[in-house]
């Protein structure tokens, strides 16, 4: 339970990054080619070629970013999968254990928005 505490937030914020750096490169793409086709013919040159390594950085630099967020986070406070007792009932000679459980920070309670705030805040 504890792998899946911490890959959770991992998985959801390198999907998200990935998701939205692809967009990125689309627009990106599609604004050199408006871009070269609105220029001045004497401003033309030949057709040039965007390739994938020209707007992969749009993939590339927020994925690291991400990375570095993500890895002191989990170095630093990881997620923890917690049960806590809810209460105890008596059902036919039986033992009925309630009980909750949930992903919860390791040394108390700081959250994501320790790492987040410093990028939020600009």
């Amino acid at each position: 339970a504890d792998a899946g505490c911490k890959a959770v937030p991992i998985l959801y914020s390198v999907g998200w990054v990935i998701q939205y750096g692809s967009l990125c490169a689309k627009t990106l793409r599609l604004k050199w080619v408006v871009d070269s086709s609105c220029a001045e013919p004497s401003e033309r040159r030949r057709r040039s070629k965007i390739t994938t390594w020209m707007t992969s950085h749009a993939i590339l630099a927020p994925l690291i970013i991400d990375a570095i967020v993500l890895t002191a986070w989990t170095l630093t406070n990881p997620l923890e999968y917690q049960r806590v007792e809810d209460g105890r009932s008596y059902e036919d000679n039986v033992i009925v254990i309630d009980s909750l459980g949930r992903c919860r920070p390791s040394n108390g309670d700081i959250s994501i928005w320790a790492f987040l705030g410093p990028l939020f805040g600009n």
